[in-house]
């Protein structure tokens, strides 16, 4: 029996988005694991977790890569025994409309932003399916359900002309999220994707003077909106959430 009450993966958890989720989830007293590729920047970020005497692990790996999904699922259970949470976070965008993108580019978003989270939903689902299981034969006194978030964006909902290829890989990441909800439901694990528009971090830093990170979303505002997901009752789904930005010209702007 695992000694921790909630445990979580978190996939790009070295910073941005991943690490203000992952803090997040330490804070309501999850253990973690974080998952990103690179290494110096997720060891780091895990030190000052574990300083604040938070319970993390780390599994340096390209989300995309070969096997990556089973051994993180493998990497978390052997630690933490249980998984209640899964945020696959790890994404990758590059401009492009669909006369100029470059097949090289296409290929890299699919693989991570729609082929990765279908792996680590694959690899995951057969745990977060026993948590579930176990929470209802224990009786009352826990939420029966569990949740696989994807990392989205709004350019999923509403694409933005030169971002084609990001905005189909997208689009495919919400129907994933759609389709997981759809599935397992009945084995009481809930999905949902979330669809921010920018958000000041290091992947929107080509904004430069643009778009100033005053106007963007916060990382914590994606963080919060998950603590929103998991605070509902086992009643309630929610399979996609837009998160825009107060100061947009319109409703679809990035």
């Amino acid at each position: 029996m695992s000694t921790h009450p909630r445990a979580a993966i978190v996939t790009g958890a070295s910073s941005g988005i991943g690490l203000a989720v992952t803090t997040a989830l330490c804070e309501d007293g999850f253990a973690v694991t974080m998952s990103a590729r690179r290494e110096a920047r997720l060891l780091e970020a895990a030190a000052t977790l574990r300083a604040s005497g938070f319970a993390v692990e780390t599994v340096t790996a390209d989300a995309a890569g070969e096997g990556a999904a089973e051994a993180l699922v493998a990497a978390h259970v052997a630690r933490f025994e249980r998984l209640d949470v899964v945020v696959a976070n790890a994404g990758w965008g590059n401009g492009g409309s669909v006369a100029d993108a470059s097949a090289k580019d296409l290929d890299r978003m699919l693989a991570i932003n729609v082929a990765a989270p279908f792996a680590l939903a694959k690899a995951a689902i057969p745990v977060l399916r026993r948590h579930a299981e176990d929470v209802e034969g224990a009786g009352e006194g826990g939420d029966p359900s569990s949740w696989f978030v994807i990392t989205s964006s709004i350019a999923g909902e509403w694409p933005t002309a030169g971002f084609a290829a990001y905005a189909a890989s997208k689009a495919a990441s919400v129907s994933l999220a759609r389709s997981i909800a759809a599935e397992e439901a009945a084995n009481g694990v809930r999905a949902c994707a979330i669809m921010p528009a920018f958000v000041a971090t290091d992947m929107t830093a080509w904004l430069g003077d643009t778009l100033p990170a005053a106007e963007m979303l916060d990382a914590a505002d994606v963080a919060e909106t998950i603590r929103f997901l998991l605070r509902l009752s086992p009643g309630a789904s929610v399979t996609e959430l837009v998160l825009r930005r107060a100061t947009a010209p319109h409703p679809h702007a990035p």
